[in-house]
């Protein structure tokens, strides 16, 4: 199914309870995707959305459990989507174009079935909890232009077992507030039990005490050991 181009809004419930899409096309004049948009379409697989996609709702693919695919069409630069956009769906691939720059807080966040996502070199930053709870993430190739990951961008992927930190990587974690509004830093990668092999940008390489620390900092309450850092040629006290 392709929507008209020409459409800017789709509505609360728009097309809830379609029993024959199996693939849909959001034109890039939509801005605006509301609650329930695609909810309970039972043979939805595969959706394009917008490059300009400016405000959305929760739970905007809720009981449509075939949706494996989502493409982000060409000339996308931010992926800003609300927290549970993809709730209660089973998105395993994600395509993200060349042109993305950003990844917003929550895009894809808790999404227990994402298997595969390519991150683009382009990506600057990654968001707050922008991949927290994805469980079916085993490895992650960070972009080459990434400076800034957000705190617990990856936090609690329980099967993340392999991460490549890119060289120019600079603003890592961030304050986040808990329930009585006390601020704390947290790492990227908090709670990933998994996760064993760290940067191979630094492979066989001496590093510095001082940047050792930092390489530490990123793996705060994740379960790397100081021997799992095998990478390195050797530390330079």
């Amino acid at each position: 199914m392709t929507i008209p181009d020409g459409v800017t809004t789709l509505s609360y419930s728009a097309f809830q309870g379609n029993q024959t899409v199996v693939s849909v096309v959001i034109p890039n004049s939509v801005t605006e995707i509301q609650s329930y948009a695609f909810m309970d379409c039972p043979c939805l697989e595969e959706v394009t959305l917008p490059n300009n996609l400016q405000k959305t709702d929760s739970f905007v693919f809720d009981q449509s459990p075939k949706l494996k695919k989502v493409i982000f069409a060409e000339g996308t630069q931010e992926i800003n989507v609300s927290q549970n956009f993809f709730y209660g769906c089973a998105v395993e691939e994600v395509v993200l174009p060349e042109s993305v720059k950003k990844i917003g807080d929550y895009a894809f966040s808790e999404i227990a079935a994402l298997k595969e996502i390519n991150l683009p070199d382009s990506i600057t930053e990654i968001g707050t909890e922008a991949f927290r709870k994805c469980s079916g993430l085993t490895n992650i190739k960070l972009p080459e232009g990434l400076t800034a990951l957000g705190g617990r961008a990856f936090a609690e992927c329980e099967n993340l077992a392999e991460i490549y930190i890119p060289a120019h990587l600079t603003d890592v974690g961030g304050y986040i507030e808990d329930e009585n509004g006390n601020a704390s830093y947290s790492s990227p990668f908090y709670g990933c039990a998994a996760l064993r092999t760290v940067p191979s940008v630094y492979k066989g390489q001496t590093v510095r005490m001082a940047e050792f620390t930092v390489l530490l900092r990123y793996f705060q309450s994740a379960y790397v050991q100081y021997a799992s850092f095998k990478c390195l040629a050797e530390l330079q006290i």
